[in-house]
């Protein structure tokens, strides 16, 4: 690269070099099981019952690394009221989930193209949630309607786990140029505490 492009672009060049950690981002309306892909990300069952987070989950979770990169997930509140205070300014992905029916992804579009106008360079992962649900429509549906590729979860099921950290693990390789070994996911990523 000539040196005006490498003055131009320093930051960006740099950037992944020097950063040390990924900040990631869940958000959707309230009830769609965020606070359950938390803890399906952290190999934990779910919470035993349904509290809503109030603004944004003050756990802020440190102990998952990627390689070298410490990996931090905000869990923000759904309910419309709170979306005021969603601000992703410091934020590398976002995770948006939806409960997989019509209504909510609907809701979730929007939510969608909020985020999108707002922060154009940050990657959005799309997860179909609740596809143990009678009601849920099928992945490849949502993806049509949300105009993105939508991924089919589960988040109280632990099972779904691997798909969860295999997706992760896909977006980092994808969007952030890094080199990731052919090895399974559970080596590429560490969970400390992990029972």
């Amino acid at each position: 690269h000539s040196p005006t492009y490498i003055k131009a672009n320093y930051e960006k060049i740099i950037a992944r070099f020097i950063q040390s950690r990924f900040v990631i981002a869940l958000v959707g309306q309230s009830g769609v099981g965020k606070t359950s892909l938390l803890h399906l990300f952290m190999g934990r069952p779910p919470p035993e019952e349904y509290i809503p987070t109030i603004a944004v989950n003050t756990e802020v979770i440190e102990d998952i690394k990627f390689a070298n990169y410490e990996l931090v997930i905000f869990d923000f509140a759904g309910q419309e009221s709170a979306r005021s205070l969603w601000d992703f300014s410091t934020t590398d992905m976002i995770f948006l989930l939806t409960d997989s029916t019509l209504r909510n992804i609907i809701a979730s579009k929007t939510i969608l193209s909020r985020i999108v106008n707002e922060y154009p360079e940050i990657p959005i992962i799309v997860f179909a949630n609740k596809q143990d649900t009678p009601n849920s429509l099928d992945p490849s549906a949502i993806s049509k309607v949300m105009g993105s590729t939508s991924h089919a979860m589960v988040a109280i099921d632990l099972a779904y786990r691997d798909d969860l950290l295999e997706v992760l693990v896909e977006v980092l390789s994808e969007h952030f140029d890094l080199d990731v070994p052919d090895l399974p996911v559970e080596q590429l990523l560490c969970i400390e505490n992990e029972s």
